[in-house]
């Protein structure tokens, strides 16, 4: 991808800009691989298309999709954590970016139940409704600082989320899709453009992207 890169934008590297390391490159190719990511992720392009909404926008983020089991600490389902699987239990090295979903197996039930996640406000209110509080067959969910805390008490959660892409370097290629990497690089000179001549090139335009 650096190869490719200096190829796309060779002024850089005239008389008047230093070559760029690789280390350097890396920077770059990170930080709009972040954003790639994000931006597929939302509604912020040309086509106004999120996640899943286009067959596209289901390929552009597919290999940072994960299904997993969350562990409970001290009652909240924590995202700061290992993720286990639910069969041998064994870590992983995944790190938690963007809920898209998830389902809960209540203790007396013993079935998969869909989750609904509500803001804090709601939240309150349905913990306070004798006639509306969260029942087994209809949990709900809100965020707090270091995870998921659902009501009420459920025997397992299953989540669907995006994971953060692990960098890219020298023994790290991209892990998203293959088709995704030249928009990327093409993000990435831009970055660098932005960075070292001038803000004629303004990268929260490349919202515009496909």
């Amino acid at each position: 991808m650096i190869l490719q890169g200096r190829l796309f934008m060779d002024k850089v590297h005239s008389d008047s800009y230093p070559e760029l390391s690789k280390r350097e490159w890396d920077v770059f190719l990170n930080e709009s691989q972040n954003r790639f990511y994000k931006l597929r992720y939302g509604r912020n392009n040309i086509y106004g298309k999120g996640y899943e909404e286009s067959q596209k926008r289901r390929e552009d983020n597919k290999n940072i999709t994960s299904i997993k089991f969350l562990k409970e600490v001290n009652g909240v389902f924590d995202t700061t954590v290992t993720y286990f699987d639910e069969e041998c239990l064994l870590p992983t090295d995944e790190v938690y970016a963007i809920y898209l979903g998830g389902q809960v197996k209540t203790l007396s039930c013993k079935v998969w139940e869909p989750l609904d996640v509500v803001d804090h406000d709601s939240f309150r209110e349905l913990e306070k409704d004798p006639f509306n509080k969260p029942e087994e067959d209809s949990p709900v969910a809100v965020f707090i600082q270091k995870g998921i805390l659902i009501e009420p008490h459920v025997e397992a959660f299953q989540v669907t989320y995006l994971r953060i892409p692990k960098d890219i370097s020298e023994t790290q290629d991209c892990e998203l899709s293959e088709h995704t990497h030249k928009e990327i690089v093409q993000l990435a000179v831009n970055l660098v453009i932005e960075s070292i001549e001038s803000p004629r090139i303004q990268t929260h335009g490349l919202n515009n992207i496909e």
